[in-house]
């Protein structure tokens, strides 16, 4: 599963599309959600959920036996977490995971999960962000551990 930016009725969101492991270099070998099916025309691909500034990372979470998607939510400190049964959802409405450092100017983004670092099959996450610092393209990344309910 690939899950990428799109954008339908003027708000930007993410998008899902697949492939079989053994053809992943081939364009023709994805097919993309439009809401109802899988199909071979990616130009239907519908918007799974949206208000993602950037891009989501999506990982099988075996705690709450769910995908996860995790964002930072536009021009703001906050991340969010959203969860659903199949990659394709429906997914739930976000809920806020933290809020990161106020930064001096602008705003944190580019939130992610790391499920790599999971601990306890997932009760224990790591999410990632980038922080601005004051000064011309200077800031930092900052992880956060996360245990979830």
């Amino acid at each position: 599963y690939v899950y990428g930016n799109i954008e339908a009725d003027g708000s930007g969101g993410s998008g899902v599309a697949r492939a079989p492991l053994d053809r992943l270099n081939e364009r023709d070998a994805y097919r993309a959600w439009n809401g109802s099916d899988w199909v071979s025309d990616l130009s239907e691909t519908a918007m799974v959920f949206n208000l993602v500034p950037g891009e989501a990372s999506v990982a099988w979470n075996e705690y709450l036996g769910q995908f996860i998607a995790v964002h930072s939510w536009p021009l703001s400190e906050r991340v969010v977490i959203r969860t659903a049964s199949a990659p394709e959802g429906p997914w739930s409405a976000p809920k806020d995971l933290f809020a990161g450092q106020t930064p001096v100017d602008g705003f944190n983004y580019a939130g992610r999960h790391h499920p790599e670092l999971d601990l306890e099959d997932g009760r224990v996450i790591f999410v990632s962000y980038y922080h601005p610092l004051p000064g011309f393209l200077q800031g930092e990344l900052v992880l956060v551990r996360v245990e979830l309910e």
